[in-house]
């Protein structure tokens, strides 16, 4: 049987599953079947062969060559061949040979939950990346305008700020929820309810929020947007079984500072700041808003005939005024007079007059004779 070692390797050489010797770099054949060589790599440890330093027999011949850790339970090992990071090493022993790479180690304690600074972080993303962390390794990212609650274990540990932050978990059991601290924005859509007066609507509100006790809410609250939601839509209710349709539909500009009026003494229980709250729709059934437009209409119709009294009285009053205008001044009866013949020429086309009577007597003649004639 043929065996070839390569320069980065080395061969462990057993005779009837009892180990002899070591193998440098080179080809080798055994015709005994009794004789195999196992070939390691030597950036990887004896242990991932299958090969135990502590249960072989003449295992002298290795010690000086390998170096040995040990990772104990709870604890990781960053494994790095020539400074360069290569793998993570579980609980467990770990043999490695000297030559000819330099094989250091970077252990760390994962019931500390936080990965430590000496672990470059790309080191992590990278294990991340490749799904290369076992499980073990954990990446959360709180944004900007938002707080993260963690919980360790189920318990509250800390508020973390915007970044990305790196845990283990393969003891803990580790948790980030982010809460969003900028200003939001709760709809309250579809929501039937009763007037004083039994009248059923719809209306959709909106309220306008922002969290500023972050603790209160992690710590009180296991769902606030619904718990808050709940909250406004009671307020509501409460607000609009007080007053008849007709004083809502004369309000309804005025709701959301109603509502507003409120809640606000209830910012410091639920952790916010209740900034603005406004009235979007009010959505009547179909009878009632037939009835709303007939009446509409009816009034509209009263507001036109009122309209057009004042305005003929406006009318009537004006030719009065007139009237007396032109009985009390000649001349400005003439101009009148004089404005009526120059509106007669543009209707007719030659006019006959004399001078042995007033203008306007003439032409009542002439009229009075195409009448007779007619």
């Amino acid at each position: 049987m043929k065996f070839i070692v390569s320069n980065n390797e080395i061969g462990l050489y057993f005779k009837k599953q009892v180990f002899q010797k070591v193998l440098p770099a080179g080809v080798y054949r055994y015709l005994s079947r009794n004789k195999n060589v196992v070939v390691i790599n030597k950036k990887f440890a004896l242990e991932k062969y299958g090969i135990e330093l502590k249960t072989l027999k003449n295992k002298q011949k290795l010690i000086n060559m390998v170096t040995s850790i040990q990772v104990k339970e709870n604890e990781l090992a960053f494994h790095y061949i020539d400074g360069l990071f290569f793998e993570i090493l579980t609980p467990g022993t770990y043999t490695f040979f000297k030559e000819p790479y330099v094989h250091t180690f970077t252990i760390v304690d994962t019931i500390y939950i936080y990965v430590p600074e000496s672990i470059d972080k790309s080191v992590i993303e990278s294990l991340i990346r490749n799904n290369q962390h076992h499980g073990i390794i954990q990446a959360y990212v709180v944004e900007e305008g938002y707080v993260g609650i963690l919980k360790v274990n189920g318990k509250f540990a800390k508020l973390l700020e915007p970044g990305k932050y790196y845990f283990f978990t393969n003891i803990n059991d580790v948790n980030v929820k982010c809460l969003d601290l900028r200003t939001q924005t709760l709809q309250i859509t579809g929501q039937e309810l009763l007037t004083k007066d039994k009248v059923t609507l719809r209306m959709n509100f909106v309220f306008t929020y922002k969290i500023m006790d972050s603790f209160k809410v992690a710590m009180e609250f296991e769902d606030y947007d619904e718990q808050l939601y709940l909250f406004m839509q009671l307020a509501l209710r409460e607000y609009v079984s007080t007053k008849t349709l007709d004083e809502l539909l004369a309000e309804k500009h005025e709701v959301g500072k109603y509502i507003l009026e409120i809640v606000k003494p209830k910012e410091k229980e639920y952790g916010a700041l209740f900034i603005e709250a406004g009235l979007k729709d009010i959505i009547l059934p179909g009878e009632i808003r037939d009835i709303l437009n007939t009446i509409l209409i009816a009034e509209k119709k009263a507001l036109a005939n009122v309209i057009t009294r004042r305005e003929e009285t406006a009318s009537t009053r004006s030719l009065l005024n007139t009237a007396k205008l032109m009985e009390e001044n000649e001349t400005l009866y003439k101009l009148k007079e004089l404005e009526y013949i120059e509106r007669i020429c543009d209707k007719v086309g030659n006019i006959s007059l004399s001078s042995n009577s007033g203008i306007i007597d003439q032409l009542y003649e002439i009229f009075k004779g195409k009448k007779e004639a007619k």
